[in-house]
């Protein structure tokens, strides 16, 4: 499956697509799992609750919010591959994690649900025909490709392992 062109996908998106390097979205899936799952092993527990200005997520509710993000787009990518027109809402990523206490969590469980959510999205991505890959729908008011949203899952964690790096750590 290749990466979308420009035209597949709302241009707020083309920062996320332009960090996935592979013009396999497939195999760069899962080489993106181990990347995040490496990064965020290699920073210390007690740094999980930092925030690098106050108002901002920690570093913990940045990994939570990858994995809300692969549940939103993995749910996407499922309704259009099934070619469901019905337009999809949008969310609020801010009120997913301000509005919520993740301090019973730790590195470790929040580490293992976006394994398991990554690995459950590429078993069902792996199983769609490779003739949809082109196939879109409408995800918050704009139409998009399902290999968009496939390039935006790996995109994303990419983006905040990049801010994590540079504000964080």
């Amino acid at each position: 499956m290749k990466k979308p062109q420009s035209s597949e996908f709302p241009p707020y998106y083309q920062a996320y697509i332009d960090k996935v390097s592979s013009d396999d979205l497939i195999k760069s899936l899962e080489s993106n799992r181990t990347e995040v799952l490496d990064f965020f092993s290699s920073i210390p527990e007690e740094k999980y609750d930092h925030r690098y200005e106050e108002g901002k997520w920690s570093i913990l509710e940045v990994l939570v919010h990858l994995s809300d993000v692969e549940r939103v787009m993995s749910y996407r990518a499922f309704r259009i591959s099934r070619n469901d027109q019905t337009p999809i809402e949008g969310y609020d990523h801010n009120a997913y994690i301000f509005d919520n206490d993740f301090s019973h969590r730790s590195k470790d469980d929040a580490l293992e649900e976006f394994n398991s959510l990554r690995l459950a999205n590429q078993n069902m991505i792996n199983h769609f025909p490779q003739n949809i890959e082109e196939n879109k729908g409408v995800a918050n008011g704009a139409e998009i490709s399902l290999r968009s949203l496939i390039a935006i899952m790996q995109g994303h964690t990419k983006h905040h392992m990049n801010i994590i790096k540079e504000r964080y750590l």
